[in-house]
């Protein structure tokens, strides 16, 4: 097999030289299917690898679409001559059969199918008359190379103008052939639609899962962001406390919990060891006095940034005065 070269070729050209090297004979909805682009791309590049000289395209066609191959692999198209109408088909076997026929010894509908027959039937001209020769025949090579004048390739026109026969009506079995080649092509055509809509479809979900892992990535990205913000501000109100502790000569024995909120520490106040609840707010309630004095079980300290409001000194003062409660029967 004769290997072309593809090393001047991009990289989708040479998957569509590899997929007709190892499939033979292929149409464009194959070739699309395979090479992973969309007909109208794949269109695009085999006609640009057809002028090129890389490939070649059959003159018959499956359905409505010619046949795209290699140069080396026209013997393969034998395998599509079920494809043809039913009297090319006749015309195209009984050539293959004797090899060679003398055109004006065959009926007038073989003598029309054969000059449709562009990639089976080869014309070819002997003392005037046409001699149509099997595509894949080679004994007669020789005759053409030692006799070139009595057997020579004739023209498209002096083939055309040699039988002035209209082409007849076609046949029941031709209009079922026709038929049915109109479905094939309906299959290819819906075939690769399909096959656009599925490749569509799964672009589609890969776009999903992208978006879904880009939001993903956001949410880390955010709850790291707002982590950070919360730690920094801990420290900073933390690093505020012992600033202030060191200026009023306070002992920080220890941070028992904080957060940016709140700080509960052990310090040493006038010589004992006690608790101190600091809160990063601008009011204190009664309510955050109750939870400290549960927390703590012993004398402790409140601080904040802001004062206490006068109604909350008040009921401190008033705590403190109260000796008991009596409740009356």
């Amino acid at each position: 097999m004769v290997r072309v070269d593809i090393s001047k070729l991009d990289e989708t050209q040479k998957k569509v030289v590899s997929i007709l090297e190892r499939n033979g004979p292929s149409l464009p909805v194959r070739i699309a299917r395979e090479a992973s682009i969309s007909s109208l791309f794949a269109g695009a590049y085999l006609s640009e690898l057809a002028n090129s000289g890389i490939i070649k395209i059959s003159k018959m066609k499956v359905g409505s679409s010619p046949l795209y191959l290699l140069p080396d692999q026209e013997e393969q198209l034998e395998k599509f001559i079920s494809y043809l109408n039913e009297r090319e088909r006749q015309a195209c076997l009984l050539l293959k059969k004797h090899n060679i026929l003398e055109d004006e010894k065959q009926m007038p509908a073989i003598r029309v199918a054969l000059r449709s027959l562009k990639d089976f039937a080869i014309p070819i001209q002997k003392q005037g008359k046409i001699i149509w020769k099997y595509f894949l025949y080679k004994e007669q090579e020789k005759e053409i190379q030692t006799n070139p004048i009595q057997l020579q390739p004739i023209s498209e026109e002096a083939i055309q103008k040699s039988i002035p026969i209209k082409k007849p009506r076609m046949t029941s079995e031709e209009l079922k052939q026709k038929a049915e080649q109109e479905i094939e092509s309906q299959i290819f055509k819906e075939e690769e639609e399909l096959s656009e809509e599925d490749r569509l479809k799964e672009i589609q979900e890969k776009l999903l899962a992208k978006e879904q892992e880009l939001e993903k990535i956001k949410q880390k990205i955010k709850k790291k962001t707002k982590s950070k913000k919360i730690s920094t501000a801990k420290d900073k109100f933390l690093e505020q406390v012992k600033q202030s502790f060191s200026q009023k000569n306070i002992e920080l024995l220890d941070i028992l919990s904080y957060d940016k909120k709140y700080i509960l520490a052990k310090i040493n106040n006038k010589g004992k060891d006690c608790l101190i609840f600091i809160y990063n707010k601008k009011k204190i309630n009664d309510t955050d006095i109750i939870k400290a004095y549960k927390k703590a079980g012993q004398p402790f300290i409140i601080s904040s940034k802001a004062d206490l409001s006068k109604k909350l000194l008040d009921s401190i003062e008033a705590f403190k005065n109260l000796l008991g409660f009596e409740r009356i029967d």
